[in-house]
Formats: C-alpha cells, sequence, structure tokens
C-alpha cells in the first residue's frame, strides 16, 4: 500500500485547523506512516507519529501562485521557484507536482521562506523528499518562532550530501538549532518555514526539487468546537458584530474569538474567507440576517508559547436587531473628541510587503495574543525594501479602511538626489553615512546648505528631481484618493533630528519648509484631498542639536555647508503652521520614558493650534499610570515586531486591554460617492507625436466614481487660450473633443485604443490637427507654452452613464496639472564632470527598474538635439521632435529596451567645441560605469546641428559607439574619411532650404574614400507608415546583401515637413524617427566582435578517395547562418542553433590532394564574419 494510502480521514484530519493554520493551496491532511525511506531517524516516542502535510504542492493554480506564497529571500544573485511533475516515486505512487527551485550566488544565501501560523506542540520532525541538482552547497530548513533556527541536511542522518538522486529524509526537530545565540525552539509559535542555500566556496548556483514536506507529531490535539445557543442578538448599532459574536460564542475554555466571516441582508458582502475581517460595521437599523459561516479562533499554548489562531467552520444564522445606529464621523474630529478620554491602540509595520499575506501579520499577532485587533494599521514607504511592493501596501491600507478602520502612512524615504528607478537601492545607513558626503543613499545621511537651497528653489535640477519622486508617491496615493479613503499621512518623521537628510533645520526655509512644499505639491498640484496631515518630532535629552552636548554632531564642526548649531527641543521651530498639519505626532525613543516636560509642550502647541496629538512611534508602551497624568495622547503607535521586544507580555495585555481597538471604533466618513458627482479638477495631457508636441487629451476629475462608460463628446467645451510672445505664437478657441469615456485615473489619457473603467475621471481626447493642438512654439528656438493655464473645460450637458446622471454645469474647471507620457518618466539632472555642464534627461528601461540588480546589460542612446532645442528648460529637447522619445515609447522598449541619454545644450554651449565633446564621452562613460549599459551597443543620432556635430564625435571618439542615425546634417570628406567600419544610415531631404543636402553627400563620400560601400535609397518623406517601413526594409536588405554598413535615405523634393508647412523641409526628422525599420537597424548594430564559432577542417579516405571534413559549432547563445566552402563544394545552414555544429563532408573525386582551407562565413544579425579552417594533404589508397 502506498504512502499516501495510509492517510485516515479520523477526527485527527479534522484537528489539522488546530496544528497548522496554514494559508496553503493544498489542503492539509492527516496520516500515520510508516519511517521515512533512506532515514535513520528514529520515530518520536509512543510507536508511529501522527502526519499533517505542510505542502504537497498539488493545489497551487500557476507559478505565480507558488511564488506569492513562498516569496523570494536572498543576499545577492536570483532564484526562481517553479511547479514541475514530481520526480519521485513514492511506492510507485505518482505524486503530482513538486517545487523546483532554481538559485544563483553573488555571496551569501538564496532562499525561499513562507508565513505559517504554526501552533505545534508535540512537533517530532519535518520529513519532505528532496533531489539536490548541486552537491556541494549548504542546504538547509529554517523555521522561525521570532527566531530562527536552521537545520543543515548536510549534517541530518541519512542524508547524503553527494548524492543527486531522490531521498525521502526525516529531520529530527532538535536539529534545528539556534541560527545564533541559544534558545529553545518554541514549536507552540511557529511563524515561518523556509528552505535555503548558503554558498560555499566559489559556487555560483544549482537545482533544487522538493515535495511532500510533512510534520511529524507524537499525538495529535482535540478539535474544539465553537456554537451559539442564542441565536436572536441585539446591538445598539454602535458596536460591532464581532464583539457581539464574541459575547454570545461557546468556545473551549482559554480561548476566545478574533475574527469571523459572514454575509448579510444589509451589506451582501461575503468577508474573504482567507482574509477574514476583524470589523464589520452594521449599516442601517432594524433586523439583520447574518449568515454566519466561519469563526476564527485563538488558543493559547500550553507549553507557555505564543499560541495561534485557528478557523472553525459554523454555518449558523443569526438575527441581529441594530438600534440607534450613529453616524459617521471625522477621522480629525474622532482624535480630538476621544482627547482625555481614551487611547487608540496601533501597530506599525516595518517590513517589505513582499507577501501579501502577510500584510497584517502584526495586527493577527497582537489580535491572537491579546484579544484586540488594533485601531490602527500603519504602513512605510520604508526604504529602499518597500519599492517592488508598495502596490502591495496601498491594497491593504485600503483594505483595512474598508473593515473600518484608520489607516496610515509614512515616509522614510531616499534623499531627493536619488532618482525614481535609484530609490529600491535605499537603506536606512548608519552613523557612518554621515562620514560619507555627499550624503549616500540612506536616510541617515545630509546635504550641504546649497543642496538644500536647491531642493527648496522651484525649477532647479535637484528640486524637479524630487518632485517626480514625489509624482510617484501621488501615484501611490491616487488610488486611495479615489476609493475615498482618509488617510493619515507623516512625509517626514522625526523633524528635529539631524541625523535624516530632512531633519534638523528650524524654520520655514528649514525642515518645516520642506513639510510646507511636500503639502503645497501633493494637495495643490497633485489634487490629493484624501489626507489627513501628520508633523512629527522625537523626545530628545535637552543638550540634542548643540555641538559640544552631542557626540553625532561633532562630525560637522567646521564642515562647510554644514548644519548650525539648533535647540532640538524647541519643537515649534520645526512646526510647518496650523494651516499644514492637522495631528501633532510625538515619538518616544529617549531613555527618560513619557516625560513630563514633553507631554507639556506637545500640549501646548496642540491646544495652541487647535490639533489632537498621538504618541507617533515607541518601543515601550507608556503604562496606565503616565496615561492618566497624560490624558491628552488619542493614540499610542508601537514600532513593529520590536514591541515584543522591549514590553513584557502582562505589559502588553495591560496596555491592550485598556486601550480602544477596532472593534471599537466608530464609522468614518467616506466622502459621499453617492452625491451627484461634478467636475473638480482637469489635467493636459501632451504626446509627441512625429509632427512635435500637442495636445492629445485632458484628464477630468469628477467628485464620486462614474460607472465605466463611454460618454457623449459634444457633453464639453474644452477651450485654449495659448499666450506667446507674439500675436503669431498665440491663439485663443475651442479645441475639437472627438472622444469621451471613463477611466479609473489619469494613467493612459492620450493612448490610442484605452477601454473605459469605472472610476473617478473621464478622459477627452483631442483632435490633433485643430490649429491650437500645439504645446510649443518657435521664437528663436522652441518653447513650450503654460498648458495647465491654457486649458478649460466645462461640462455643457447632462451625462448619462448607467445609473448615474451628472447634470451640466456652467463653471468651467480650469486645469491644474500638464502629464507628459514617456516624457514624465526621465530624471533630470546636469552634467558636473569634464567639459561643458550640459543639463540632462535620462530615461531608463523598465525592466531595469523593476530588477537593479538584475545582470542583464541594455543598450544606451545618445541624442542630440539641433539649434531650435537650444535652452535651459531641460524639457524641449524632448518635446520638440521624436528625437528622443522615439527610443523611449513603450512600443520600441518592448522589443529594445535601452537607456535613452538626452542632453540639452545652453544658448553659450556647443556640441562641436572641444569641451562640448568631453562631456559627451564622459557623459557617456559615467552612464557606462554607473549603470548596466552594454558597451558594445552603444548608439549615436543627432539632427540638424545635432547630426553636424555627430561626425566629429565618431570620428574623434568613433571606438565609444556600435551605430549611428544621422538626419539633416553633413560634414568635409576630410573629417569623415577618418570614419571606419562604423555603421551610419543618413537622412536627408534634397530639397532642405536650411542644412544644405549636398553637405550629406560630400560626408558620404569621405565615407567612400575610407572603404565604405554606401547602399543608396530616396522615397517621399510623406509615405504612408507601412510604406514607408517596406522601403526602408527593402534598402537594408540591399545593404545587407551588398556587405554595406552605410546607409542613405533621400526625401524626395517637397514631400517632407509638417502637413501644413511642406515648403519648409528641414524636418526630415519625421519620416526617420517614425519609421519602426529604421529604429530596428540602429539596434541591430552591435560592436561585439566576431560570432563564438569554432572551426576545424581534417583531410580523410572514404573507400579509396579523398575528401574534406568541415565543422562549425556554434558556442555562442544565440542562432547564426553558417556556410562551409571548400574547392570541392559549399553548403549553407541558416539557423544553427547554440551548441549545435553544422558538418559536411565534400568529396574530392580523386585519390589525393594538396593542403587548402576552408572557408567558414558566419551571419550574426547584420553582422558577417568569415573564418579560416585549414587541412592538410593526403593521398588515399
Amino acid at each position: 500500500m502506498s504512502r499516501r494510502s495510509r492517510r485516515c480521514a479520523t477526527a485527527a484530519a479534522a484537528a489539522l485547523s488546530l496544528l497548522a493554520t496554514l494559508t496553503l493551496a493544498a489542503t492539509p491532511a492527516w496520516s500515520s506512516p510508516g519511517p521515512a525511506a533512506g532515514s535513520s531517524a528514529a520515530d518520536p516516542p509512543g510507536g508511529e507519529p501522527v502526519v499533517v502535510s505542510l505542502d504537497d504542492f498539488d493545489g497551487y493554480g500557476d507559478d505565480a501562485a507558488l511564488s506569492s506564497l513562498y516569496p523570494r529571500n536572498t543576499n545577492g544573485g536570483t532564484n526562481t521557484a517553479t511547479l514541475v511533475d514530481s520526480p519521485f516515486d513514492a511506492e510507485g505512487e505518482d505524486l503530482g507536482s513538486a517545487m523546483r527551485f532554481d538559485y544563483a550566488f553573488t555571496n551569501g544565501y538564496s532562499g525561499r521562506s513562507r508565513a505559517v501560523d504554526g501552533y505545534w506542540p508535540g512537533l517530532q520532525a519535518v520529513e519532505l523528499w528532496i533531489t539536490n541538482g548541486t552537491p556541494g552547497q549548504d542546504v538547509l530548513l529554517q523555521l522561525s518562532d521570532g527566531a530562527s533556527f536552521e537545520a543543515h541536511l548536510n549534517d541530518v542522518a541519512g542524508f547524503d550530501p553527494t548524492s543527486t538522486e531522490a531521498q525521502r529524509v526525516r529531520v529530527p526537530i532538535e536539529d534545528f538549532r539556534p541560527k545564533s545565540g541559544t534558545g529553545i525552539l518554541r514549536t507552540s509559535g511557529i511563524t515561518s518555514f523556509a528552505l535555503y542555500v548558503n554558498q560555499v566556496g566559489a559556487g555560483t548556483g544549482g537545482t533544487i526539487v522538493v515535495d511532500e514536506i510533512d510534520l511529524l507529531f507524537d499525538v495529535a490535539p482535540p478539535v474544539p468546537e465553537v456554537t451559539f445557543p442564542v441565536t436572536e442578538l441585539r446591538t445598539d448599532g454602535a458596536g460591532n458584530l464581532l464583539t457581539l459574536l464574541a459575547e454570545h460564542a461557546v468556545v473551549p475554555d482559554g480561548a476566545r474569538a478574533v475574527q469571523a466571516t459572514w454575509t448579510s441582508d444589509d451589506q451582501a458582502v461575503l468577508r474573504d474567507a482567507t482574509r477574514p475581517e476583524p470589523k464589520g460595521d452594521f449599516r442601517a437599523e432594524g433586523r439583520v440576517g447574518v449568515d454566519l459561516h466561519q469563526v476564527r479562533l485563538f488558543v493559547p499554548a500550553e507549553d507557555g508559547g505564543a499560541g495561534t489562531t485557528f478557523a472553525v467552520d459554523v454555518d449558523t444564522h443569526l438575527e441581529v436587531e441594530v438600534t440607534d445606529l450613529p453616524a459617521p464621523v471625522d477621522v480629525v474630529d474622532y482624535l480630538d473628541a476621544i482627547t482625555g478620554t481614551g487611547m487608540l491602540s496601533a501597530m506599525h509595520h516595518d517590513q517589505s510587503y513582499a507577501n501579501p499575506a502577510a500584510n497584517d501579520v502584526l495586527h493577527q499577532r497582537v489580535a491572537n495574543e491579546f484579544g484586540v485587533y488594533p485601531a490602527l494599521y500603519s504602513a512605510d514607504f520604508l526604504t529602499g525594501q518597500t519599492v517592488p511592493y508598495r502596490e502591495n501596501m496601498v491594497d491593504e491600507v485600503r483594505r483595512q479602511w474598508d473593515a473600518g478602520n484608520l489607516v496610515q502612512i509614512m515616509f522614510h524615504v531616499s534623499p531627493p538626489q536619488y532618482t525614481v528607478a535609484q530609490e529600491v537601492q535605499g537603506g536606512w545607513g548608519g552613523d557612518q553615512a554621515h562620514e560619507t558626503l555627499p550624503s549616500p543613499n540612506r536616510i541617515y545621511s545630509f546635504l550641504y546648505e546649497d543642496q538644500w537651497d536647491e531642493l527648496l528653489t522651484d525649477g532647479t535640477a535637484l528640486n524637479e528631481n524630487w518632485k517626480l519622486r514625489l509624482d510617484e508617491y501621488a501615484r501611490l496615493l491616487q488610488p486611495l484618493e479615489d476609493a475615498g479613503v482618509t488617510v493619515m499621512l507623516r512625509p517626514f518623521h522625526e523633524m528635529n533630528q539631524h541625523v535624516f537628510w530632512w531633519g534638523g533645520r528650524p524654520g520655514l526655509d528649514g525642515s518645516a519648509g520642506l513639510y510646507r512644499m511636500v503639502h503645497d505639491y501633493l494637495e495643490q498640484e497633485k489634487g490629493l484631498s484624501n489626507i489627513v496631515w501628520v508633523w512629527n518630532v522625537q523626545d530628545l535629552p535637552d543638550d540634542y542639536g548643540f555641538a559640544d552636548g552631542d557626540p553625532k554632531f561633532d562630525r560637522y564642526e567646521g564642515l562647510e555647508g554644514g548644519l548650525p548649531e539648533y535647540d532640538a527641543n524647541d519643537w515649534s521651530s520645526f512646526s510647518p503652521g496650523a494651516d499644514y498639519y492637522d495631528v501633532l505626532s510625538v515619538d518616544f525613543y529617549d531613555v527618560e520614558g513619557y516625560a513630563p516636560r514633553h507631554y507639556e509642550q506637545a500640549q501646548r502647541i496642540a491646544q495652541r493650534d487647535g490639533k489632537p496629538m498621538i504618541v507617533g512611534e515607541t518601543f515601550v508602551f507608556p503604562t496606565q499610570d503616565e496615561i492618566a497624568a497624560q490624558p491628552d495622547w488619542s493614540l499610542a503607535m508601537p514600532w513593529g515586531v520590536r514591541t515584543w521586544n522591549y514590553n513584557t507580555p502582562q505589559a502588553m495585555a495591560t496596555f491592550y486591554e485598556h486601550s480602544i481597538g477596532a472593534a471599537g471604533l466608530p464609522r468614518f466618513t467616506t466622502r459621499d460617492n453617492t452625491a451627484t458627482p461634478t467636475a473638480t479638477d482637469a489635467r493636459v495631457v501632451g504626446v509627441v507625436n512625429p509632427h512635435g508636441y500637442e495636445v492629445a487629451a485632458l484628464a477630468v476629475r469628477y467628485s464620486a466614481p462614474l460607472p465605466a462608460g463611454e460618454l457623449d463628446p459634444a457633453a464639453f467645451a474644452v477651450r485654449a487660450d495659448l499666450d506667446g510672445p507674439t500675436p503669431e505664437t498665440s491663439s485663443d478657441g475651442p479645441r475639437t473633443v472627438v472622444r469621451a469615456f471613463t477611466a479609473a485615473g489619469p494613467d493612459g489619457a492620450g493612448s490610442p485604443g484605452q477601454e473605459p473603467a469605472p472610476g473617478a475621471w473621464v478622459v477627452l481626447e483631442l483632435d490633433t490637427s485643430d490649429a491650437n493642438a500645439a504645446g510649443t512654439f518657435y521664437s528663436g528656438t522652441t518653447q513650450t507654452y503654460d498648458l495647465a493655464a491654457a486649458y478649460s473645460v466645462t461640462q455643457v450637458a447632462d451625462l448619462s452613464v448607467g445609473a448615474t446622471t451628472v447634470p451640466a454645469s456652467l463653471d468651467p474647471v480650469a486645469a491644474s496639472a500638464v502629464d507628459t507620457p514617456v516624457v514624465d518618466e526621465y530624471e533630470a539632472g546636469t552634467w558636473a564632470g569634464p567639459g561643458d555642464a550640459f543639463r540632462y534627461r535620462l530615461f531608463t528601461p523598465h525592466a531595469y527598474r523593476e530588477a537593479p540588480d538584475d545582470d542583464t546589460l541594455y543598450p544606451l542612446v545618445l541624442t542630440l538635439h539641433g539649434t531650435g532645442e537650444t535652452g535651459t528648460d531641460n524639457a524641449v529637447q524632448l518635446l520638440g521632435n521624436q528625437l528622443s522619445v522615439a527610443f523611449a515609447a513603450p512600443e520600441r522598449q518592448a522589443s529594445d529596451p535601452a537607456f535613452v541619454l538626452s542632453p540639452q545644450r545652453a544658448p553659450d554651449q556647443d556640441w562641436l567645441t572641444p569641451s562640448g565633446r568631453e562631456a559627451l564621452v564622459g557623459m557617456v562613460e559615467d552612464l557606462l560605469d554607473r549603470y548596466p549599459v552594454d558597451p558594445d551597443r552603444v548608439y549615436l543620432t543627432g539632427l540638424s546641428r545635432g547630426s553636424r556635430a555627430s561626425w566629429p564625435l565618431l570620428a574623434e571618439d568613433g571606438d565609444l559607439f556600435a551605430g549611428a542615425l544621422l538626419v539633416a546634417g553633413g560634414e568635409s570628406a576630410e573629417l569623415t574619411a577618418q570614419i571606419a567600419d562604423l555603421p551610419v544610415w543618413v537622412h536627408h531631404a534634397i530639397d532642405d532650404p536650411t542644412a544644405p543636402y549636398g553637405l550629406t553627400l560630400t560626408a558620404l563620400e569621405g565615407l567612400e574614400h575610407a572603404g565604405a560601400v554606401v547602399t543608396r535609397g530616396e522615397w517621399a518623406g510623406n509615405l504612408p507608415r507601412d510604406a514607408a517601413a517596406a522601403r526602408a526594409q527593402a534598402l537594408w536588405d540591399e545593404a545587407r546583401a551588398a556587405g554595406s554598413d552605410v546607409l542613405h535615405t533621400a526625401y524626395s523634393p517637397g514631400t517632407t515637413g509638417t502637413p501644413d508647412q511642406l515648403a519648409y523641409p528641414h524636418s526630415s526628422w519625421i519620416p526617420t524617427y517614425a519609421n519602426p525599420v529604421v529604429l530596428d537597424w540602429l539596434f541591430a548594430q552591435s560592436r561585439d566582435g566576431d560570432p563564438a564559432v569554432s572551426v576545424e577542417a581534417s583531410a580523410r579516405c572514404l573507400a579509396g578517395k579523398a575528401y574534406v571534413a568541415v565543422r562549425a559549432t556554434n558556442d555562442g547563445d544565440a542562432p547564426v547562418g553558417v556556410t562551409l566552402t571548400t574547392p570541392y563544394g559549399s553548403r549553407t545552414y541558416s539557423a544553427v542553433a547554440p551548441g549545435v555544429s553544422a558538418y559536411q563532408s565534400f568529396a574530392s573525386r580523386a585519390t589525393a590532394f594538396p593542403a587548402g582551407t576552408a572557408t567558414v562565413t558566419v551571419t550574426a544579425g547584420d553582422g558577417i564574419t568569415t573564418l579560416d579552417a585549414p587541412y592538410d594533404a593526403t593521398t588515399c589508397g
């Protein structure tokens, strides 16, 4: 009989939920098997063990589901978890699926871990099937009860560390030893299980397959029951259903109900059984039917451990009479109302949010151990660790609000000079971070005085980069705004602390000024109206902030641009002002505890400004005596899991017993989404089209969400009053709305094909052929209109969408901001290296942003703009034409992810000067050093004067580039003759009146003198896109056949220019950068050397005749074309895969031939390489 068939459906099976409350894809089951195959570990006392399946990997839908429960945990390198057919054979039984774990090291360890609720008293051993495909590394299992305990399989009896065969391994519980220090594993409170591999020696990675992970117990505990003798219940409506259930449920001694899952008549909402809610307010008075599905109980551990929760199905119908339902209250009003009468409980979650199933693990732990689900859920944009998972965090914040709880988000973010993409690399740092200037990517860091001034000065590079960061934070907060969630936001913590880059600067030109800037930007520029602003300081010693009294401060003495002395305990000097904050928050970490002087100062400020006050962070809970002496604190929030390290269980139990938990909260006011929606704001959406920067859409925000649907474009009147410096550059008039539809947000507006979606936004697509569609004008150089000031929209007719009607309004809504998709993703900076201080914009590929530590190398495109984009705004080099954005557009990045570097020259700078060229080369080399740029795929493109400047750059630094795309600008033959063996595609309109076409012909002549073969073509500049692409492809094919690396496209006279200005054909960049084949050609170029192909030839005899055998083996990682040629014949293979050989024997039809050479021609991409393979003379017979 197979092992699995011995599993029995007994009472023990029902007890599973008590032993292992695990959110598993596969339902665990009980069994009582014999000893593990291949294990010499002794059975638990009392005979055969009772077995519970921790995971058999059979219930997961796909790899994503597996990875979500087993998130990656690694110290360098990558790993993947995938589902495979189980390779194990348990007495002939098919074991279904298994988990394959592929890992790679850079240093340290690599693993996968998962959260569990492990109430496992009596656990004797862990047993599993394992195949170790890479012997020699240190494979270990880990169990955690708050501290980590590890069992190294190489040390486990019965495990063969040298074998690659399947093994069934039993790991006794005593083999799990503390990772550090001493201690005993509390099996009644296991919080996580993990599989790790520690790097040994020069190991680089490997593969492990595991299956059938079982837990072995000596005895199964009894199964508790939950019953409701009384099913007719009554509440005054101010209470909570969970509280009501706890009062009337009959549960085992010592257990208590902490969660429930139900459906009710008034809500008709089934609470998610895998994430039961702690709170569900009644929404109507009268008799309410409640179908109770499941109750989760907490059972304390008999051995003094933490205990755990488990689920009990009840399927009971209750009738609840609800009376006196109170009205919802505002969050700030509520905090103010409870001042002096009670203190809310809270918990801060200092975690990465990599595992959504564990988002509220600390709240659950408090509920389990102390019977109170905390009232405030606090999350954190906490350094780089949270960056990939912040959407998960925001989802959890919304879930908590929907459950009726207070919510908060805090910022602990990187210094402002680091970009959105770089923030993932940020961290806390330490005191040593202050020793490294300028500030490292750490929150413990420092800004020089000039950096601080630049940060607070609008329009500077640092200010603009910080606003791009704020744009990203606003994007994450926007779904909470749209859902009506009131979120407490604490943008800067402990502002009187100089150890943080934002802190230690009193006054409105200091830390308070930065707070005000963030407040105004998020509210006024980004339109967020759902924020409760929290201002935060910390209790600090009297001498903190003075050079003579603070050893941390001493490091700044004598530092030019360092911090001056200041009084850290004058909190008012750090206040942004009563109009800029809603709640005063004080963190208590100092050794004085809850010193009366700190309470008194907070009280004075709060009463002066009319604000509630809270304990923002703490490790140690206030005692009941301290709370009685300081009654104005409305809330106390401990910081994360360390709360358990700083407080005794008795102290925590006392605090939570006397605090207000989630079940005691009222209903809070959500913005009334049932009221008639009205337009409240608008955002201009600009796009860089082939003909220039144009306003393609308007995104209009409404006060409440609308159902998904198409709307009548005639219901909207959009006006654009463009104010230029001259009458010729100014225009006033309407814009044509061609489509209107609802959307969840402004993202994607302006992109064709967007589908309607429910949400508080309406997208108005505009006709870009309107005379006033432009976003820029030309007055000596390209300049931008103030589009936010120019645009307004009026809803002139009633709207009907679904069951919602939105009445017309005569009040126009002015635009408040401008969004430019793609362009808004570029980072901004100023080159500070050798040569000219060019301003620049840098686009980083999405793949890099998502995995900055990956080993992938990406191409880099350097773009040089023309005279028309000269300036200092660091914007028009992106907006004036598609020179740059053609390479950053989503459709191009999908096929060719690349970095795009677009400098801008000021009027007193030039690409052509030695200092200009020095700066351009330095910028490229700097990116090669700092980013994963492929040095063999750096490309140069320029138009007009940028094209003219590219030629000398290619002549002097040609070894830096793999190819060039040059438009409307030539050079002398003497200069271009210095350019050798470099792919170039040159485009120019024949009738260009600005940059002479003849100078391009001269440049091509120079290339030909240097030995280049030029392939020429001509077609109309206004051909349809597909026709132009076909002509470009034909020219490329012709060049490839001719072995030509230089291509020339001439645009026929009278065919190039904007639709209304064909008489000005200098703009040959319009058809060039809109042609996908031209961009394909550029990305096909590579500097990397000959293809990795090894060749050999030999002379042999067969049946008295001589022949030549030729072999070419593809040693690279991509298919290549191969042609084998000898004096006796040739053969071509079109696609030789990596690791495969092309082989052919060529008969001479003679008995002898002399020594000779076989020729092997290899085609890879657009390159052709010829290799020789000599062979000896031979005589046969």
